[in-house]
């Protein structure tokens, strides 16, 4: 993607602070802080425990007194999730501490579709475009699709590529345009033998979510 060494970068657009984080760190262990792009592929594959470095929490902690409105943060895991990030609370103490400042936080990972208001801070578990993981392996598709693609025994398909367009003002107002799909083929987690429920409890739901809003600032 041509970032050279940024693996987490800020930027300004029409008034809008952006922050882009990585949270694939994690402590192995020895309690050191190691990143997932040095693991192996098995460890790649199964990332657990999560977490922001303290450079990045530095930055967000500077880039908030900073300022001047409405700041969106991009990043892979959750700051809310009990699965997400490890250093939530963390987190959550420096969003507190810039509660004038409306943050609209939008992560991925779990190919869930949900919205979280907490304070001054509105979380998007953004939806995958396509699909959904499943550990019970399946035969549902056609075998020519099988044969094609080598994950399609793990994975259920949307029909469609679901996304949003989302829209932010500096005082805090969000437009979610998001969209509605559906299970391709009409095979769903149960006909495969999965849960469509995840470890929170977010059923699988092959749509992205639309919502009018304005994130609360003291």
């Amino acid at each position: 993607y041509k970032m050279g060494s940024k693996n987490f970068y800020t930027f300004e657009l029409d008034g809008i602070k952006f922050i882009s984080l990585d949270t694939n760190y994690f402590h192995d262990k020895d309690g050191k802080l190691q990143h997932y792009a040095s693991s192996s592929v098995w460890e790649k594959c199964h990332q657990t425990e999560l977490c922001l470095s303290d450079e990045q929490l530095d930055l967000l902690d500077t880039e908030l007194a900073t300022a001047s409105g409405t700041t969106v943060i991009f990043s892979h895991a959750s700051p809310v999730r009990f699965n997400g990030i490890t250093n939530k609370d963390e987190v959550q103490k420096i969003i507190s501490r810039h509660s004038t400042v409306p943050v609209l936080w939008i992560n991925g990972h779990y190919h869930r579709n949900n919205l979280t208001l907490n304070g001054n801070m509105a979380v998007l578990d953004l939806n995958s475009t396509t699909s959904d993981w499943v550990n019970v392996e399946h035969n549902a598709y056609p075998p020519e699709l099988m044969a094609k693609f080598r994950l399609s025994n793990h994975s259920l398909l949307f029909d469609k590529p679901v996304h949003a367009v989302v829209s932010v003002s500096q005082d805090g107002e969000v437009i979610i345009d998001g969209m509605k799909g559906g299970m391709y083929m009409g095979i769903t987690h149960e006909m495969t033998g999965n849960k469509s429920e995840d470890k929170c409890g977010l059923p699988c739901d092959a749509s992205v979510l639309s919502a009018h809003f304005k994130i609360f600032t003291k």
